[in-house]
């Protein structure tokens, strides 16, 4: 023998001990499958995978749910569907099922198809997917106890009553509802698991992060049903309340803070003068197509909604802005261009810092001024050239006052030299201003409580001046009211930009 063994080579004995380990791991294998199997075809025996795991044919079976999510997919606001990726967990307990782990190698949990056994019919009443059976077919687990542990995952697709009212600041409630599809409630009870337990009833641990919406609250709640073909019988049901929040920064960034800044730049219409190559209504124009634009490219992410959003809300409040700029521009050109003068109160002229003339002669003898022609060749061959607008002495603009009217009646000159003949004129000026139309002087006056004019008494305001006053006051207003626009629809949001 040992000659035997020594004649042997070194790759023939390490084939040798090679196949004696290969040989003990199959023997091994085959005596736990053998065991597994006999357990199996136990349990089997004699088994009935259509009758109920119960006692008696009067008990009912406790069948407790919890959903594991996964990850939200898609939320349809057209469609009004909402899409998830979940793992529906079902547990019951089956007395028919159990065995003493002792005596099978100590196997506590196996697993067998669901055709060798009974397994509840719970399906999802509100799905919006044309198959019926939405869950995978996998194999429930088996303890040695009797429980039995059914998890399946499934991408279900639920019917949900979209709100609109609030984008993009909503919040949408949606739920998943879970009911057997023949067992009423003396057959089966379908209650929640416990929260405590290894498998909630809610089940956020495994949960990915959704870029547009976010998770308010996630409960359960058990209701009953009854229908017209089983008059006395309740269906339990298993309803999932499901509360998301959409994410608004992508919107403020792209839809909120564009829109703003448009509307300021419309406002900066009311700074440029009323003069030949000012383009007031250009800018006008640029600014509200600008406008319509931009709510153009975000129509398609857009929700369909029956009523109107509070981004609607926002983006019509911008367009009118715009509009309402534009159309006081148009005003404004037309009024600076129009001849003649509006009779208004005095009162009112001081208010609004208008200019005026006294009286009505003196409004025919001051040509109106035109700025479009102002350098036509009718104004060039003019004497003196062409007129400038409110070409009047300086003292006649002054407002009249008690130290004028002194000056003026006591004759005061000025010092002697080179410039006392202007003086003399400009106190001569002052007199006449004092006089009123008395005098005979021309001339715009600007409105003073000094004046010797009457509050209600109206006077003659030239057209171009209503324009001026028109956009001072549009300067004023304008922004006071688009951000008192802006504060009352941000604090309905406050909330939400936090």
């Amino acid at each position: 023998a040992e000659g035997f063994l020594a004649a042997m080579s070194y790759p023939c004995a390490k084939a040798l001990a090679l196949t004696l380990l290969l040989s003990c791991i199959a023997l091994s294998t085959a005596n736990t499958n053998t065991t597994e199997s006999i357990l199996k075809a136990k349990l089997l025996k004699n088994y009935d995978p259509e009758a109920r795991p119960s006692a008696t044919a009067t008990a009912a079976v406790t069948v407790r749910a919890g959903i594991l999510f996964y990850n939200l997919e898609n939320i349809d606001e057209r469609g009004g569907t909402m899409t998830w990726v979940l793992w529906l967990r079902l547990e019951w307990n089956d007395p028919f099922l159990t065995w003493n782990s002792t005596e099978y190698d100590n196997i506590t949990q196996i697993t067998l198809p669901t055709s060798s056994i009974w397994t509840p019919d719970i399906q999802i009443l509100n799905s919006a997917s044309r198959d019926v059976s939405l869950f995978e077919d996998k194999q429930p687990f088996l303890f040695s106890d009797g429980r039995v542990l059914w998890s399946r995952p499934a991408v279900t697709t639920t019917l949900c009553q979209i709100e609109l009212e609030e984008y993009p600041y909503d919040t949408q409630r949606c739920d998943i509802q879970f009911e057997s599809w023949r067992y009423p409630g003396s057959q089966l009870i379908l209650a929640p698991t416990n929260n405590a337990s290894a498998n909630p009833a809610v089940d956020l641990t495994a949960l990915a992060e959704n870029k547009q919406w976010g998770f308010s609250s996630i409960s359960v709640r058990e209701s009953n049903s009854v229908y017209p073909c089983c008059p006395g019988e309740i269906f339990p049901r298993l309803t999932f309340d499901i509360q998301v929040k959409r994410r608004a920064n992508f919107y403020i960034m792209s839809l909120v803070i564009p829109a703003v800044l448009i509307t300021f730049v419309s406002f900066l219409a009311f700074v440029i003068p009323n003069e030949p190559g000012a383009e007031r209504v250009g800018l006008g124009i640029t600014t509200i197509l600008t406008l319509v634009a931009l709510n153009y490219v975000q129509s398609d992410t857009n929700p369909i909604s029956v009523t109107q959003t509070k981004m609607q809300e926002f983006q019509n409040g911008c367009l009118s802005f715009c509009v309402l700029a534009l159309v006081e521009s148009v005003a404004s050109l037309y009024i600076s261009r129009s001849s003649g003068v509006v009779k208004i109160w005095h009162s009112i002229a001081y208010f609004l810092r208008l200019r005026f003339y006294e009286s009505a002669s003196e409004a025919q003898e001051d040509r109106p001024f035109d700025p479009f022609s102002m350098w036509s060749s009718s104004a060039l061959a003019a004497p003196g050239g062409p007129r400038k607008r409110n070409a009047r002495p300086a003292m006649e603009l002054m407002p009249f006052t008690a130290a004028t009217s002194q000056a003026g009646d006591s004759g005061t000159s000025g010092p002697s030299g080179p410039f006392g003949t202007e003086t003399s004129a400009a106190n001569s000026g002052a007199e006449r201003q004092s006089q009123g139309d008395e005098s005979g002087s021309a001339g715009l006056r600007r409105a003073s409580v000094f004046s010797s004019v009457a509050a209600l008494e109206p006077v003659n305001v030239p057209k171009h001046e209503l324009a001026k006053a028109l956009d001072r006051a549009s300067r004023l207003l304008f922004p006071i009211v688009y951000i008192i626009f802006l504060s009352v629809w941000l604090s309905r949001h406050r909330s939400h930009l936090k």
